[in-house]
């Protein structure tokens, strides 16, 4: 599919609007400044993403079009490095990849990521990341409720869920499973988020412990930790 030049501009300052947001979010977390731009648009099919991503993990704005568009297609914004933006490791999930504290996860497109319980070489409980094809969960894979579900399952009342800003009902399930099972269930408040049905799922079901301001986020997850003993 090719995109005339009012519609590619009329994309490229969705994602720019939508980058801006980003920015500012992030930039509350970290109390830094941030910048970020789109500053190319691409039609590509689902299975080409991995050409887009090298060796740190690009930060991609990923929409599904239907409609007119022949047998639907994805409309990929390239935005950031995300390993330049944080200041911990960040990496692609990977089937199989033990669970290392300190280290960022994102989900790989089109896989669910499932926790699984292991034991380490020092004898200690841990976790394991499994790939998942299982069909999508409200529509999407990866789905949180995936992860947070089988976490919550394998590390009990020291799991931590938060949930930030995100469209539709994924989340809820999982944030449920993890108060279930003991665990700290946190989400942002509604007035930093520029879609808050992720968040509403998990209230709806009265199992939040708290809402928490983005700015002290980062803050509140590194205290919970620590009184858990991590």
């Amino acid at each position: 599919m090719k995109l005339t030049d009012v519609q590619a501009d009329a994309l490229q300052e969705l994602g720019n609007i939508g980058a801006a947001h980003a920015a500012t979010t992030l930039s509350t977390m970290l109390s830094a400044n941030v910048t970020m731009s789109v500053p190319e648009i691409k039609m590509i099919d689902i299975s080409e993403i991995y050409k887009y991503v090298g060796d740190e993990v690009a930060a991609l704005v990923l929409f599904q079009i239907n409609g007119e568009v022949k047998h639907g297609g994805y409309l990929l914004l390239y935005i950031a490095k995300l390993n330049r933006l944080s200041p911990m490791p960040v990496k692609e999930t990977e089937n199989g990849d033990v669970l290392i504290q300190g280290q960022v996860y994102v989900s790989m497109a089109g896989f669910h990521s499932v926790i699984s319980g292991m034991i380490t070489d020092s004898g200690q409980k841990g976790g394991k990341i499994v790939h998942s094809k299982a069909p999508p969960e409200h529509s999407v894979r990866p789905a949180v409720d995936k992860t947070f579900s089988s976490a919550a399952h394998v590390f009990g009342s020291h799991a931590v869920s938060t949930i930030l800003s995100g469209m539709g009902n994924d989340g809820g399930e999982g944030t449920l499973a993890v108060k279930q099972q003991g665990g700290v269930t946190l989400v942002c408040r509604e007035s930093d988020c520029l879609v808050y049905g992720m968040a509403r799922s998990a209230l709806s079901r009265n199992c939040v412990d708290s809402v928490i301001p983005l700015r002290t986020m980062a803050e509140e997850i590194t205290r919970t930790v620590k009184n858990m003993g991590g």
